[in-house]
């Protein structure tokens, strides 16, 4: 559900069979922005995928992608490469997970004044902060060992501390393999890279991927298989694979299957789309002990097995939840569903993954809606779907690309209107400190008839629990600190339902921020700022920044917990802050100080105002005009030293053991040195005449 590709399929010829669907239709909202460029964007929607009601889209060949938060969108980013010659395709599959934003570039060069070497391609990866996504893709991963026509990142997905990459082109031969990497307290680290023994040229293997908890799904179309890995240990392993018998998943014995073109997995559920328009079906997959089999077939409506009714290009896009799962036909399509056809669809399964009906989109004034169903992808109870090909009819400018999202809806086929929901607490603004009491109300009516129960979930799909009068409520205790995602689903006396989400925050209940250093700065000082050790506890990273102007800010070799912050000549009054990631909740948490500008009598009493306290350290002779000497902790190995003068710039460096002698270079004034052994820190004021 992630990567898609073009493919040379001729559209079949389209026979009328009177066939109409009374199946639901789904509104959705359009998820569009305004700031195209007409002259370089270029197929939004070619791409998507979605993480706790945050949803991204790609372009086919802009190098942008698109983050939303719900309906609204959250930014836009564009390739660290982009306009670059070495740069292409930026976006083509994306994947996320609570901490992380994946967009590859599989045709990327990474040796651009190589004119032999291109399409090697690479993942370029951006750190959340607090489970939100940011706009800073400055690292990226590569294959071990880079060739030429790896298409590495055809296929992208992530679960949990588990980021696979797809490269099916594998240099030029088409046989194709994958790499499991696993994340770490700051980045990723490759764990495997697996291309399966006695592959055939051509077998296109991991040109679709696709990995949830403990299994991980490959797709290989060349030779329409899929193959299935179970995590054991930390170790991925085959588990089985499947290859459909083609005899009776073909139309005619000469037709074109391309079993395993997308793929998608939940628990030990697997969805596999097959692109071909000669074959029209997806699977879905059953995995059991040792092996894997077909449990259901999927048919979009109106399907016949001796005659071309269709070209929608069915099974093009997969995507599979709990007891639901949709599929993309992005070309055209009819004559069964005869409305739109040239917008392409998107069918719903659920209920047992029975056809429920498809999804209804509303493009705005002068948008014609193509391609729809390129892109799929389910976030909890929520479709998303990408209409890559979409004209705007005002510019005039083709293929510009809308992408759609719309609640997964259990719906009845007898005129039953859906009941309505909606959340009233908690809100986006609603405060709490973990661990929280949080009290999720619901308000619910049926125009038609009564509200039988209203379900209440968070993220994942966790069902928490039930409701069947009003006013509906359920209690959650001991909420972690951390961005929180819950929804709720109402059912009417018919079956009907209606789901409404929301998104709140809890905040941490660590102690109060101490970060250590001056309170105010001066131009072209370089100033020293350290958290304190009781926010040091389980601390895996520090991510530092100032809201100011200034020079730089920069972590300390070895100890990141601290920062010298280089003011610079046009320094400005802000906020010194830092990011800390944790290994345990609240997992992630962030502090800030004040930091001003000094003025000439701020700057005489900086050291005063400095928040640490003064050990028993003693300097002799103190005052002193030319030298003085610290007797440092007895039994320290080595000490580092630092130096400060009264605007708490840092003067003097330096590291010792036994004693350690200074002043020769220091002006008159007033100083703070501050030693620092593996033991402790302390602090002694020293005066040169």
């Amino acid at each position: 559900m992630k990567k898609l590709v073009r493919h040379g399929m001729s559209l079949l010829a389209l026979v009328a069979m009177g066939y109409t669907s009374q199946a639901q239709r789904f509104a959705a909202t359009v998820l569009d922005y305004t700031n195209q460029n007409p002259a370089t964007e270029h197929e939004f929607g070619f791409s998507t995928t979605a993480f706790n009601d945050y949803s991204i889209y790609g372009t086919q060949f802009n190098q942008t992608i698109n983050v939303y938060k719900g309906n609204a969108l959250l930014f836009q980013a564009v390739s660290p490469e982009y306009l670059q010659p070495q740069g292409q395709s930026f976006g083509h599959s994306l994947a996320m997970n609570q901490n992380w934003i994946a967009a590859s570039a599989f045709q990327d060069d990474l040796t651009p004044s190589d004119p032999n070497t291109y399409t090697h391609g690479r993942v370029y990866l951006s750190k959340n902060i607090n489970g939100v996504p940011q706009n800073n893709f400055t690292s990226n991963i590569t294959a071990q060992t880079p060739a030429t026509l790896d298409y590495y990142g055809k296929s992208i997905d992530m679960s949990g501390q588990w980021l696979v990459v797809g490269a099916p082109g594998s240099s030029a031969t088409g046989k194709g393999y994958i790499e499991i990497w696993k994340e770490t307290a700051t980045s990723w680290e490759r764990k495997q890279r697996i291309q399966p023994a006695n592959l055939a040229t051509g077998a296109e293997y991991g040109f679709s991927v696709a990995i949830h908890g403990d299994y991980l799904v490959v797709g290989a179309p060349g030779i329409q298989t899929v193959f299935v890995y179970k995590n054991t240990n930390n170790v991925w392993a085959l588990h089985s694979s499947f290859t459909p018998d083609l005899s009776t998943w073909k139309r005619f014995p000469t037709a074109l299957s391309l079993f395993g073109f997308d793929v998608d997995v939940y628990d030990n559920k697997i969805i596999v789309g097959d692109g071909s328009t000669a074959v029209q079906k997806a699977a879905v997959l059953t995995i059991n002990a040792t092996t894997t089999t077909l449990s259901q077939t999927l048919l979009p409506p109106g399907y016949s097995a001796t005659q071309f009714t269709h070209y929608g290009w069915y099974g093009y896009s997969v995507a599979i939840g709990e007891d639901k799962a949709v599929v993309g036909a992005p070309n055209q399509y009819g004559p069964d569903i005869t409305d739109k056809q040239a917008e392409g669809k998107v069918f719903f399964y659920g209920n047992n993954l029975q056809y429920l009906g498809y999804m209804n989109t509303i493009a705005p004034a002068n948008k014609e809606t193509r391609g729809l169903g390129k892109s799929v992808s389910i976030d909890g109870e929520y479709v998303l779907a990408g209409a890559e090909n979409t004209n705007n009819l005002a510019t005039p400018r083709t293929n510009e690309g809308l992408a759609f999202r719309t609640p997964f809806y259990y719906v009845t086929e007898t005129g039953n209107t859906p009941p309505a929901v909606s959340i009233t607490s908690p809100t986006p603004a609603s405060n709490y400190t973990a661990p929280a009491t949080v009290t999720i109300e619901a308000f619910a009516n049926d125009a038609d008839g009564s509200i039988n129960r209203v379900e209440f979930y968070q993220s994942g799909g966790t069902y928490l629990g039930s409701d069947n009068t009003a006013p509906y409520t359920f209690t959650l205790t001991n909420v972690a600190a951390g961005n929180k995602y819950v929804y709720v689903k109402a059912f009417d006396n018919q079956g009907a339902m209606a789901i409404n989400d929301v998104s709140y925050t809890v905040n941490s209940s660590l102690p109060p921020a101490t970060i250590s250093g001056p309170v105010c700065g001066s131009k072209n000082q370089t100033l020293l700022y350290e958290v304190s050790a009781a926010l040091r506890t389980n601390a895996t990273g520090f991510n530092w920044y100032y809201t100011g102007s200034n020079q730089g800010l920069t972590p300390v070799s070895g100890s990141t917990y601290k920062a010298n912050l280089a003011t610079g000549n046009n320094f400005s009054a802000g906020q010194i802050c830092v990011g800390i990631n944790y290994s345990s909740a609240p997992y992630y948490a962030s502090y800030c100080i004040d930091v001003t500008t000094c003025s000439s009598n701020r700057e005489a009493a900086a050291l005063d105002n400095v928040s640490l306290t003064e050990g028993k350290l003693t300097s002799y002779p103190n005052p002193f005009t030319t030298t003085s000497t610290i007797d440092l902790p007895a039994g320290a190995s080595v000490a580092s030293i630092q130096v400060l003068d009264a605007t708490g710039k840092i003067v003097l460096t330096t590291q010792a053991t036994g004693s350690v002698t200074f002043g020769n270079e220091l002006s008159a004034g007033i100083y703070l040195v501050k030693v620092e052994t593996s033991a402790k820190t302390e602090f002694i004021k020293v005066v040169k005449e």
